[in-house]
């Protein structure tokens, strides 16, 4: 076996908020998406070449969701499952255990899948607390309505972080004008997620605010490490981190603005050397991809240095990334971009290893047919990048490639891929991994009016013997509106 195979088998209107909502978030937490479907082969792999396994459904048996969050005419006959924009992980500590996360039917709660075997088989529950219908805690009565937004995290003790928004209507932030719409980013941690911890404000005070596009990082060098950064939609326009040092017991009395107004978190990570790296995108028309470093030892108050921007999009299209570290400390950041007639759209990526100076983006897969949409206006989303033991990075997106004229207008056909690569992204091979779906039997949802999955799938991993995947699909491959599923992807020796 020479050494190349053996590093294959080891990779692993805001700002009057009414008096009664800041009291009633005071006392709930303490402060501190027609053709038949295609099968993948099967066959033996040669070398470098990845085989995705079958795809086993993860959202199975009826809505978890209690009959209290439904509304009265849906409860006699509650809607079917409809996962939207999912998240997912695996257990340092245990590689048998997966979770993945979503937000179901009608935005009400967040549902946590967990496998304890591999992904063989998967239990479905709703985190508990995180809104009016799913209280469970005497004393603790969430009075939000609505759960958006969630991602996970876990950190090398096991402790696995998953942050959510929570919202009293349903509609974007910065579209609520007139309402009275406070919204508060919370964590709630779990070991298996299977049970979770009553959640807490990452933020340090009660403040007129409205968090948005929150995101969560685990210090994988430090238990009970983690940060969270989130958007003020209202009242700043910045984005906030903050830090816990107690496995999310407690969060920064003070969290630390990053410099800039208009800037929204789409991903953090920890570097090797300790820096806190923040990817961001601009609100602005252009948007631009910019990255963010703190000082080795994050501490609440300390300067960032200076954005660097990664890339810039064209002006109808809002950028959104995905991005991972390897081990020798090279970042990936990698997203979507389409032609301005959207009829053409590829997948790119731009490398760094300080985060400063950062490779001409450089195409993942240039893919025919229109772009994958997110949620928000003139949004699509990105894919998602992440790097094994031995550098081999994976990116899965999807595309339409097999024919679509337009996302809402049906058939359109959409895949999902993986692609490989051994070299830095210089060369890539590629796998399909589940379809065709027709996209436009998705959700519309979001205020991008578009069937949609979801701004974003935090949906890959390394594992030991390649990567792991979980997505989400629509009809046909799906039953419901829309599915959640698990896939392992083999990597050849």
């Amino acid at each position: 076996m020479n050494a190349h195979t053996t590093a294959r088998r080891r990779r692993s209107g805001y700002a009057a908020i009414a008096t009664l909502a800041l009291a009633a978030v005071a006392s709930l937490f303490p402060v501190s998406a027609s053709a038949a479907p295609v099968v993948p082969h099967r066959a033996a792999a040669p070398a470098d070449v990845a085989v995705a396994g079958p795809p086993v459904l993860v959202s199975n048996g009826p809505d978890p969701l209690p009959i209290g969050c439904y509304s009265a005419a849906d409860q006699l006959n509650p809607p079917p499952e409809r996962p939207h924009e999912s998240s997912f992980v695996i257990n340092p500590t245990n590689p048998n255990n997966l979770v993945m996360a979503w937000i179901p039917t009608g935005a009400r709660a967040i549902v946590a899948a967990s496998s304890l075997d591999g992904g063989q088989t998967w239990t479905n529950k709703v985190v508990p607390n995180l809104t009016d219908c799913t209280n469970s805690l005497p004393g603790l009565q969430s009075p939000f309505p609505f759960a958006n937004d969630e991602w996970l995290s876990f950190g090398p003790d096991g402790t696995l972080y998953l942050v959510a928004e929570l919202f009293p209507n349903i509609c974007l932030p910065m579209q609520c004008l007139g309402d009275i719409s406070p919204g508060w980013a919370v964590v709630s941690t779990s070991t298996d997620g299977r049970t979770w911890s009553a959640p807490t404000l990452v933020d340090g005070q009660i403040r007129p605010a409205v968090h948005n596009k929150s995101t969560v990082v685990a210090d994988p060098n430090k238990p009970g490490k983690a940060y969270v950064a989130w958007f003020d939609a209202v009242t700043t326009f910045n984005t906030f981190v903050s830090v816990t040092t107690d496995g999310g017991r407690t969060w920064s009395a003070q969290p630390t603005p990053i410099p800039g107004a208009g800037v929204v978190p789409n991903q953090l990570l920890v570097l090797p050397d300790g820096r806190l790296l923040a990817v961001l995108s601009t609100i602005e028309n252009p948007t631009a991809l910019l990255a963010t470093t703190s000082p080795t030892a994050f501490l609440n108050g300390v300067a960032w240095t200076p954005p660097a921007t990664i890339a810039l999009a064209d002006p109808n299209h809002r950028l959104l990334a995905s991005a991972d570290v390897s081990k020798d400390g090279t970042i990936y950041v990698a997203w979507q971009t389409a032609d301005q007639q959207n009829s053409t759209s590829s997948y790119v990526f731009s490398k760094s290893r300080d985060a400063v100076i950062w490779s001409q983006p450089a195409p993942v897969a240039t893919t025919g047919g229109p772009p994958i949409p997110g949620g928000g206006p003139n949004s699509i989303m990105p894919p998602s990048v992440s790097v094994g033991e031995d550098g081999t990075v994976g990116v899965m997106f999807y595309d339409t490639r097999r024919g679509c004229s337009s996302v809402d207008v049906s058939p359109c056909n959409t895949d999902l891929w993986f692609r490989q690569s051994d070299d830095g992204g210089r060369t890539w091979s590629e796998t399909h991994v589940a379809g065709p779906f027709d996209l436009s039997t998705a959700l519309v949802q979001g205020p991008g009016n578009k069937p949609n999955l979801g701004d974003y799938v935090q949906g890959l991993a390394p594992t030991s013997e390649g990567f792991a995947d979980a997505f989400l699909v629509a009809k046909p491959l799906a039953t419901n509106t829309t599915d959640a599923f698990f896939s392992k992807i083999t990597v050849g020796d």
